[in-house]
């Protein structure tokens, strides 16, 4: 029982979750930024800048954004710091205004543009991959489990 017990404990602290549901009739997208050890950036973030020409609001941006099926474009930005930690402590006003101002000189954002055609009821992912050799993006159809933009290999 306790070997049970401990199993389920480790999954939900690991985050073990299945992907979002697309809404009836529509597909869903939502943005994923990996790296592996020999990444240059620290804690990357992945947004969904545009969809179709079309910004979308910060809240939007960063969770699983609903599409109805057929062609779209999506701009994706990833926004990562570069080895810089020094807004992270505590230093008072002008300390901690020198240390975002550190920050911002070493932070890197990349930005691209990716077509692919959504179908109703699947799951999408769009991808950065930082390997320490560039940064690779792509769109995943988490419910065929394939690549339907970009590629995740050089």
């Amino acid at each position: 029982m306790s070997r049970i017990l401990g199993l389920l404990i480790v999954l939900a602290v690991t985050g073990c979750t299945t992907p979002p549901i697309a809404p009836p009739g529509k597909a869903l997208i939502r943005p994923m930024a990996l790296r592996n050890t020999q990444s240059k950036t620290f804690s990357p973030r992945l947004v969904i800048r545009e969809i179709d020409g079309h910004s979308l609001a910060a809240e939007e941006a960063e969770s699983a954004v609903a599409l109805p099926p057929g062609p779209h474009t999506v701009t994706v930005t990833m926004l990562a710091h570069t080895g810089s930690a020094v807004g992270n402590y505590s230093l008072g006003p002008v300390g901690t205004a020198i240390g975002n101002a550190i920050d911002m000189l070493h932070s890197t954002q990349f930005e691209s543009q990716l077509s692919f055609r959504a179908e109703a009821g699947h799951t999408y992912r769009a991808c950065v991959m930082d390997d320490g050799r560039g940064y690779r993006y792509w769109i995943e159809d988490e419910t065929q489990r394939r690549v339907v933009a970009g590629s995740r290999y050089w």
